[in-house]
C-alpha cells in the first residue's frame, strides 16, 4: 500500500510540475507572439521548452557558475534545430570566406599612392627596413596592414 501511495504521490507531483511548466509555456507564447501550425507542432515545441526550462532551473539552482540563465525567444527550439537555423556549418563558412573576403591586401599601387597622399605611411627602402620596424611584434604588423 505504501508503494502505491508513493507512486501516486510521485505521479501527482509530476503532473503538477508539468502543469506549472505548461502555464509558463503559455505565458512565454504570448510574450514572444508564437503561433504554431497544429497541436502536434505545439506539443513538440512544448517538449523542447520543457527541456530548456528544466536545464535553466537546474543551472540556476546550483549557483556554481556565477551567472543565471533565463528563457528567451529560442526556448522552444531543440539544439539541433537552433544550430541548423542560426549557426554556420563549415561549408557555409568556407563558402563565405571564398566569396566574400573580409580584408584585402593592398596592391603595390594603392600602398604607394594612396597612403603617401594621406601622409600615414613611410617609404621603406628594403624588406630589411620593414623587418626592423616589425620587430615590435605582430601587433605592429597588423596596424601596418590596417593602415
Amino acid at each position: 500500500m505504501a508503494a502505491f501511495a508513493k507512486a501516486l504521490t510521485n505521479k501527482a507531483v509530476t503532473w503538477a510540475t508539468d502543469m506549472l511548466i505548461r502555464g509558463r509555456y503559455e505565458l512565454w507564447i504570448r510574450k514572444f507572439g508564437r503561433t504554431y501550425a497544429d497541436a502536434a507542432e505545439k506539443e513538440r515545441r512544448f517538449a523542447n521548452f520543457k527541456e530548456c526550462f528544466e536545464f535553466v532551473r537546474k543551472h540556476n539552482r546550483e549557483r556554481t557558475y556565477g551567472c543565471t540563465l533565463g528563457l528567451n525567444q529560442f526556448s522552444d527550439m531543440s539544439m539541433v534545430e537552433f544550430g541548423n537555423t542560426y549557426c554556420m556549418t563549415r561549408a557555409d563558412l568556407d563558402r563565405q570566406m571564398i566569396n566574400e573576403p573580409r580584408c584585402k591586401m593592398p596592391t603595390p599601387k594603392t600602398a604607394a599612392g594612396a597612403w603617401r597622399t594621406k601622409g600615414r605611411s613611410r617609404q621603406y627602402s628594403s624588406p630589411k627596413a620593414l623587418e626592423g620596424m616589425l620587430r615590435g611584434g605582430w601587433m605592429s604588423f597588423v596596424v601596418l596592414l590596417v593602415m
